[in-house]
Formats: structure tokens, C-alpha cells, sequence
């Protein structure tokens, strides 16, 4: 059973999901990978380093399925990222907007992993 403080709003996994293109609204789009996912969010290593609420746009495709997802989200957490290079970051980025299949795609996904990983 998980510590209290651990648990979550949603099931989380790690994983790679590459490539993922994050940008802003006002500036240029940038590529990065996942270091991990749920349906509420995605944590997200990439060069730049983005003020904690500024709104993004967010493109990745799933494993293993042809469509991409494409939502908004909000920074609610970022830091350095120490273990590849000081150049890159990790961002917590909150979906905002994102579709209802997208959301039940990621869901699907996650399931998938965490049925696996119980085996």
C-alpha cells in the first residue's frame, strides 16, 4: 500500500513518450521527452526553463497508437534537471484543456502499464 503521502488525484506512470512539444503562446515550440504522465499531467524534461503558471500547449503521441494527444496545461511545479545536463529542466505541467477521448487515451495507457507492471 502506498504512504499516504504519496498518493495522487489521478495514477501516474513513468515512462518516455517522445517526442513531446511543449511551447507558450508567445514563443517558439520546444521538444522534449516525459518522465512521466497521468491523466492530469505530464512531467515533462525539456531545455528551457518556463515560469511556474504560464499556460502551454502540449503535443506527444501515445505508444503504439497512430493519433496524437494535443491539450493545454498550466507550469504548477519546475526545477533544474541536474542528471542530464544543467541545461535542462523539468517541468509539472496541469492539463487544462484536453479532450475527453485524449483524457480516456492516457487513462487506457496507464492502466495498461500499471496491469502489467502487478503481473
Amino acid at each position: 500500500m502506498r504512504n499516504p503521502e504519496e498518493q495522487r488525484a489521478f495514477p501516474r506512470i513513468d515512462v518516455e513518450v517522445t517526442p513531446i512539444e511543449l511551447g507558450t503562446h508567445e514563443g517558439p515550440t520546444f521538444k522534449g521527452v516525459a518522465k512521466n504522465i497521468s491523466s492530469g499531467g505530464i512531467c515533462v524534461i525539456i531545455e528551457p526553463s518556463l515560469a511556474m503558471g504560464a499556460n502551454v500547449f502540449i503535443g506527444f503521441s501515445i505508444p503504439n497508437q497512430d493519433l496524437p494527444v494535443k491539450c493545454s496545461g498550466e507550469v504548477v511545479w519546475c526545477g533544474d534537471y541536474v542528471a542530464v545536463s544543467s541545461k535542462m529542466h523539468v517541468l509539472g505541467v496541469k492539463f487544462n484543456e484536453i479532450s475527453e477521448e485524449d483524457r480516456s487515451r492516457i487513462d487506457a495507457f496507464i492502466d495498461e502499464h500499471l496491469e502489467i507492471e502487478a503481473e
